[in-house]
């Protein structure tokens, strides 16, 4: 047997001995083939929408992913950890939840309330905030799929929807050019939902041991405590869009947002499927009463190697790569997209294996550190974009996050440790 052969035995034999292995290598082949898909349309997609359309566009998606956090009340969340006698009810309320917070989202739009919110201006028209409300509770529904596909362990789902996802998008976008990127976005977004609900309408006949109400009460920190902290997390990190889009206009905000899409969009698909593994095996580990530390530090590790190579590959390639992909009247300088993609890679090294904290039922602790990473971000952005060039605040954006990410990380590291000690 050849050495090839050998090293190619002995992997397939690690992959299929490890679970964790097998299930991010799963998610993350979906990851790329969805990628793959955005990868190929892009080009036709910037030769047919503008930087400030795309700007528009970036603005939403941002808005609506801030939504999209509470719609499903922060239960999707707890899904991946929940007990058998608990998961289908925490999967129905789930998805109750994004159904009822529709029109309670129009109810605020069309009375003008949204209005005293600090809307984005590109978004005031009221047909432009409904999609946003549309769009939250779409992502909503998606996320409780996610999840409860994770908590079977079936990753091939995550995977088919993580492909199938970016192609409808692309569908609409190109064939309904005149409905614009938001119309499309939002219809990509039906389609794949329609799909996640038919599989688990398949899989719903296991009966549920406890009612709905009860499991409520069970996870009462997760819409109680958890969902505002979140929302203030998903806030700070849309900060940057909606601060761009507001002080430096649209079309730097689309020349940002197409970094984003082409580089680190990607790169956050492919830290979800981590993460998405990562809970399932930490929390295995924890019921199991196994010591997370080492799942903790080698999973850290991975991923800062992965930072690393992504920067280098960036600053060696990113310019010629973005130029040849988005054509002209786009910025793809080296400066602007290293500046765009650090704070990205800074995050993606800790972000993953936060997750622990809610294995470990330390909410408070989350929130607590989601609700003061959003005040400290918006001072520091918002002052900084008062007085700066895009370039200078994209430098303090960098350190705000190496400052931020290290602390959170101490006290991930803190909590993991003391939960090992108490095991001996």
């Amino acid at each position: 047997m050849s050495l090839v052969s050998r090293l190619l035995d002995n992997l397939k034999r690690k992959i299929s001995d490890s679970g964790f292995l097998k299930n991010s290598l799963v998610s993350g082949l979906g990851i790329a083939g969805g990628q793959m898909v955005s990868l190929l349309s892009t080009p036709l997609l910037t030769r047919i929408y503008s930087p400030a359309e795309f700007g528009v566009f970036a603005t939403f998606t941002s808005l609506s992913g801030v939504l999209a956090t509470i719609t499903a009340f922060r239960l999707d969340v707890a899904i991946p950890a929940s007990a058998e006698s608990e998961t289908k009810s925490l999967t129905v309320l789930g998805l109750l939840m994004p159904v009822f917070s529709f029109p309670i989202f129009c109810l605020l739009i069309y009375s003008g309330l949204y209005r005293y919110l600090h809307w984005p201006e590109l978004l005031l028209e009221h047909s432009v905030a409904v999609m946003v409300a549309a769009a939250a509770c779409l992502q909503g529904l998606l996320s409780v799929i996610f999840a409860q596909s994770v908590r079977e362990g079936d990753f091939n789902i995550n995977a088919l929807l993580s492909i199938v996802q970016p192609f409808f998008f692309f569908f609409w976008a190109f064939f309904y050019v005149r409905a614009g990127l938001e119309v499309a976005f939002c219809l990509g977004l039906a389609s794949v939902v329609f799909l996640g609900l038919l599989r688990l309408k398949m899989r719903s006949r296991r009966k549920a041991d406890l009612g709905l109400w009860e499991v409520l009460r069970s996870y009462w920190e997760y819409p109680v405590i958890s969902m505002p902290a979140s929302l203030f997390d998903s806030l700070a990190l849309a900060l940057p869009v909606l601060v761009i889009s507001s002080y430096y206009g649209a079309e730097d905000t689309g020349n940002y947002s197409q970094i984003i899409r082409l580089s680190s969009a990607p790169i956050s698909l492919i830290v979800a499927s981590i993460s998405q593994a990562f809970y399932k095996y930490s929390a295995d580990v924890y019921r199991g009463n196994g010591k997370l530390s080492p799942v903790l530090m080698s999973t850290v590790r991975r991923l800062c190697i992965l930072a690393i190579a992504i920067f280098c590959g960036a600053a060696l390639l990113g310019s010629m790569a973005f130029k040849l992909v988005l054509g002209h009247g786009w910025r793809t300088d080296t400066l602007f997209i290293l500046l765009s993609l650090t704070p990205v890679l800074i995050r993606m090294c800790v972000s993953p294996v936060t997750s622990i904290l809610l294995v470990c039922r330390e909410v408070r602790i989350s929130a607590m550190w989601q609700i003061i990473y959003f005040i400290i971000s918006a001072v520091v952005l918002l002052n900084a974009a008062s007085y700066l060039t895009l370039e200078y605040f994209f430098a303090v954006l960098i350190a705000n996050e190496i400052i931020k990410y290290g602390f959170y990380f101490l006290i991930v590291k803190m909590v993991v440790d003391r939960h090992d000690k108490a095991l001996g």
